[in-house]
């Protein structure tokens, strides 16, 4: 008996290291070839390892507790935990519209359809048309990336993909509960009683997942706070949380388990991403790549292995028709939709992003997932996992094999003007940076003459081409001198913008900067972004009189607000503190963004204009003073605070640069590890 279970426990290894080996040389394959999407390149190789009866295979199984308890958690949790709310604002309505309203519409088309034509009970296909109608366009999204389709666009098909899979299975657990209480009939589903009573039974899942994520994924987020640059610990809490709060949420609350785990990936995302530690942020997003990875890998290439081919051909004539009616659905949903909203917003969808969202509403992971997820007893779940491997399987062999030439067609593949000239500048700062660090290497003697000079050849070879292009687009930019200038300054600011955003990155990253003095230099970064973007001024909330703000703070001590502010600590000497420190931030971004515009006033980057470089050279020096003179004011009348943030600033960026320095000195093995530990708790003392 021991032997059996271990030959079955060595099998599921082998079988899971075959899957990961497979899936990573299809991956491979698939990305330098581009013939086929990987997730579709694995079902067909699982389709073919089917017919030869793979014993590894043979012992791993797509069970519904499996899916559910394990893949369904890390699918949404990574999903939500890169989703970016403050990006999707631009979007909202759009993509609310298409993920709410669409998602709904898209239901009863294919629902209604797979009654009249093949006598589906309408209870039963309403429960295969809500969790198809969900859209996983992550094939086309990196075709976006590669082709450079408008940012808002990508936006819009990314948004509408993550909120209605929220929508989709909201609809899919409704439906399947109906039909697990005995319902088959619309009338049975809908009647007013026994909607009314689902609808509050519903509501309180739905509300009670959501606050069981927003809980868990706060504590979790509060405790990785606490946490000093451990990637182990900090990237186990949110893999621990992805599962918990699905287990909580289903076994334990009786809640939604699946929006459990969008909102607390949402929190976590939003929220918590700043309390990570900054070395820790990048290598959390590989992680969760990674896992991401190891679950479409295993799940596409076990569906495939395990698919009934025999049922496939056999129903062939069903799923086509299935395929056709979803184009159809589709097709219906996004230009209803989007002509509505056309009609009542000033912010119009052009007729060509209508298009791509129509094309690019691929179908993924996650209806095949769900349909796994269903009850081994019920009676459509074969049929329903055929159909959905057809519409999966045609989509990715199609839609997204197809979706490139759409974009040529309609014009939408050339980057836009603003884009590639930030791309030029950017070019030209790398490469006066670059000759800089050769002329470095050149002094310490690390290169030879010749090589030095051969070097700096190319580069201002690279210059003067990069040079030349930025000249070309200038002129195409705008019809007169005058558009031109406002439409370059406009780039150039924004250019700048990014500039002090990465200052504030730097300095957060350094930990010079808290978390929550990062959070508003950032937010105000973006702010001024979205401002220019949308063609308003830049810097109009920046000049405040600091006198007046401290003279209204103290009158308002014995006010609501004064008492709220107590309450969460914010005494008088904080605020002045916080202040002192956000001008000194400011201070240090306007400085960035100066030394580099005055290097570029002297470069190739003169083909924008010497008035449109002058005209924002001086509003940051403008700011530079206003900013000098603020900290002035305040290490005047407040120089003891003044003094204990300036502290404050040394003691971290010296914390910052020792530390570096230990671990050079312990990477280079010139001091052992416990002479290397010794000097880290001295120095953490603060010795």
């Amino acid at each position: 008996m021991e032997a059996d279970s271990t030959h079955l426990i060595l099998q599921a290894i082998i079988g899971i290291i075959l899957a990961l080996g497979i899936g990573s040389i299809l991956r491979q394959l698939t990305k330098k070839f581009s013939i086929i999407p990987y997730p579709a390149a694995l079902l067909l190789l699982g389709m073919l390892l089917g017919s030869a009866q793979v014993e590894a295979f043979e012992v791993i199984r797509l069970t519904p507790a499996v899916t559910l308890f394990i893949f369904l958690p890390v699918l949404l949790f990574e999903s939500a935990y890169n989703f970016e709310l403050r990006e999707f604002r631009r979007i909202l309505t759009p993509g609310m519209l298409l993920a709410t309203a669409g998602v709904i519409i898209s239901t009863f088309i294919v629902a209604i359809a797979l009654q009249v034509f093949f006598a589906i009970p309408i209870a039963d296909a309403l429960i295969f048309a809500s969790f198809i109608s969900s859209t996983d366009p992550i094939a086309v999204i990196s075709i976006f990336k590669q082709v450079g389709v408008p940012k808002k666009l990508h936006l819009l098909i990314d948004g509408e993909s993550f909120l209605n899979d929220a929508t989709s299975i909201i609809m899919f657990r409704f439906m399947l509960a109906a039909v697990i209480g005995g319902a088959s009939e619309f009338s049975q589903i809908f009647a007013g009683e026994a909607l009314v009573g689902a609808g509050i039974n519903f509501g309180v899942v739905l509300v009670g997942g959501a606050l069981v994520g927003a809980v868990l994924g706060f504590i979790i987020s509060e405790a990785i706070a606490l946490i000093d640059n451990d990637s182990s610990v900090e990237i186990t809490l949110t893999v621990i949380l992805a599962s918990l709060v699905f287990i909580v949420g289903e076994e334990i609350m009786h809640v939604s388990g699946i929006i459990a785990v969008l909102t607390a990936g949402l929190v976590v995302g939003n929220y918590g991403r700043t309390k990570v530690s900054p070395e820790v942020v990048k290598t959390m997003e590989q992680v969760w790549a990674f896992l991401v990875f190891v679950v479409t890998s295993i799940i596409f290439l076990l569906l495939g292995y395990e698919i009934d081919i025999a049922g496939l051909v056999r129903n062939w004539p069903l799923i086509v028709s299935v395929v056709v009616i979803l184009y159809i659905a589709r097709a219906v949903t996004v230009y209803l939709l989007g002509f509505t909203y056309n009609a009542f917003s000033s912010d119009r969808l052009p007729l060509k992003w209508l298009h791509v969202l129509n094309w690019g509403g691929l179908r993924g992971v996650l209806p095949i997932v769900i349909a796994l997820s269903l009850p081994v007893d019920y009676r459509y779940r074969e049929l329903f996992i055929q159909l959905v491997l057809g519409a999966v399987l045609f989509s990715l062999l199609f839609n997204a094999l197809t979706i490139r030439p759409l974009i040529g067609l309609l014009n939408l593949n050339s980057k836009d003007v603003n884009t590639m000239i930030e791309s030029r500048i950017t070019e030209i700062l790398i490469l006066h940076n670059l000759q800089g660090y050769l002329y470095n290497l050149r002094q310490l003697n690390e290169i030879s003459q010749e090589v030095y000079a051969t070097h700096v050849r190319e580069i201002r070879d690279r210059l003067t081409q990069t040079s030349e292009s930025l000249n070309k687009l200038c002129r195409e930019c705008g019809e007169t001198e005058a558009q031109s200038d406002v439409f370059l300054e406009k780039i150039l600011k924004r250019f700048c913008l990014h500039l002090e955003k990465a200052e504030y990155q730097e300095l957060y990253k350094r930990r010079v900067v808290g978390e929550e003095l990062y959070l508003r230099l950032v937010h105000s970064i973006d702010d001024q972004i979205d401002a220019i973007t949308l063609g308003q001024g830049q810097f109009k909330q920046e000049r405040t009189d600091i006198r007046q703000k401290f003279e209204k703070i103290k009158k308002s001590r014995y006010t609501l607000g004064g008492v709220w502010r107590r309450l969460r600590g914010w005494d008088f000497d904080a605020i002045v503190a916080e202040t002192y420190a956000y001008y000194k931030a400011r201070l240090l971004g306007d400085e960035r963004v100066i030394e580099e515009l005055e290097h570029f006033n002297e470069s190739e980057l003169s083909a924008l204009g010497k008035n449109v470089i002058e005209k924002v050279l001086t509003k940051y020096r403008q700011l530079l003073e206003y900013n000098h003179e603020t900290l002035a004011f305040l290490f005047s009348e407040y120089h003891d605070i003044a003094i204990s943030v300036e502290e404050e600033f040394y003691n971290r960026e010296s914390r910052f640069q020792i530390n570096r320095l230990l671990e050079e000195l312990g990477e280079e093995g010139l001091v052992s590890e416990q002479v290397l530990k010794d000097l880290h708790m001295l120095w953490k003392s603060g010795v």
